[in-house]
């Protein structure tokens, strides 16, 4: 997988924690590149993925920017998961394939997509129990010890 849902995940907690700070506000997607140390234009790109979701709603223009679409308790890092990672595989075996002249590689390639696909499950399971509700109150949970619950400005 690659680092879209990471970035997906960072977008959404910024927005969040705004959300939290700032009800109905939005944040740029400059502000959030700067964050993620990263263009714009990636940011943009996963913003459009999760808009398309309807996981987040998005304004162009002076005021413009992203906010949540719904309730941070509403979002699951499975649906983040599913918005950005769709068409990415977390494990592959080797593109040549196997040793078609050996008896056991083909064997073992079964046996690792199985391994793979059933791993893959789990993760999705797990992402479906966790919101972005837990993500906003971890972030101002730490902001609150390290930052006396001050949102640093962007």
């Amino acid at each position: 997988m690659t680092s879209r849902f990471a970035t997906a995940v960072h977008i959404l907690g910024m927005l969040a924690v705004e959300e939290q700070r700032s009800p109905g506000g939005s944040t740029c997607s400059r502000e959030i590149a700067e964050s993620i140390c990263t263009h714009p234009v990636v940011v943009r790109k996963v913003m459009a993925e999760l808009q398309r979701a309807g996981i987040i709603e998005t304004r162009r223009g002076a005021g413009g920017g992203a906010r949540l679409a719904r309730s941070a308790s509403d979002i699951t890092l499975r649906q983040v998961y599913d918005s950005v990672g769709r068409d990415e595989v977390l494990f592959t075996t080797p593109p040549g394939g196997p040793n078609k002249k050996c008896s056991v590689a083909p064997h073992i390639n079964t046996w690792l997509v199985s391994l793979f696909n059933d791993i893959e499950e789990v993760l999705k399971s797990r992402l479906d129990e966790i919101t972005l509700c837990r993500l906003q109150g971890t972030i101002l949970s730490q902001m609150a010890k390290c930052c006396g619950g001050e949102i640093e400005e962007h």
